[in-house]
């Protein structure tokens, strides 16, 4: 993921990694649209089928903002499903989450230059998977995806810096 020079690429390298090391069934990067005020996935691995199309997470909605990824965004810290069949605050999506094989869910903010717009959302295979461990390993994870992106757009702007001090240089050149 350390090589990933543009955000779109990260996120799909981060979610690819969840899935393929970690073991989650699937992992997805959502972004909040503050006009809207819903969390629109951007990225994903693993077994998405239809589910993320018909997610619908709008923190503007009392019961679709109670699920683990609106309460990451709206708490700016994990959240965590432990039993997705017994959480009363997965009602909306349980019924496509059992069908997916999903029966534990996690979700972790990805703060970017103290803004906090991005949330990285995990379904797992088995009730209880996020434990102690797994969150601190995860707040970890998200915490360096936070850098990771700050580095990436200071590196846009640099770029941006530069390309114009060279288009200032070469008129000043050519008009002598």
């Amino acid at each position: 993921m350390v090589r990933e020079r543009d955000p779109e690429s990260l996120y799909r390298a981060a979610c690819r990694v969840a899935v393929d090391v970690g073991g989650f069934k699937l992992a997805w990067i959502g972004l909040l649209d503050p006009e809207s005020s819903r969390i629109e996935p951007i990225a994903h691995a693993g077994a998405a089928g239809d589910y993320l199309a018909h997610l619908s997470i709008s923190l503007a909605d009392a019961e679709r903002a109670h699920g683990p990824t609106g309460l990451a965004i709206l708490r700016g810290r994990h959240a965590v499903c432990k039993a997705i069949a017994s959480d009363s605050q997965m009602l909306p999506w349980r019924d496509a989450a059992l069908a997916r094989g999903f029966r534990a869910s996690a979700a972790f903010p990805i703060w970017v230059a103290g803004t906090l717009r991005r949330v990285f959302s995990l379904c797992a295979d088995h009730e209880g998977f996020f434990d102690t461990e797994a969150l601190r390993l995860l707040d970890d994870l998200t915490a360096d995806l936070g850098v990771a992106l700050e580095l990436i757009e200071a590196t846009a702007e640099l770029r941006a810096q530069r390309d114009i001090l060279d288009r200032t240089d070469h008129l000043a050149q050519v008009g002598g």
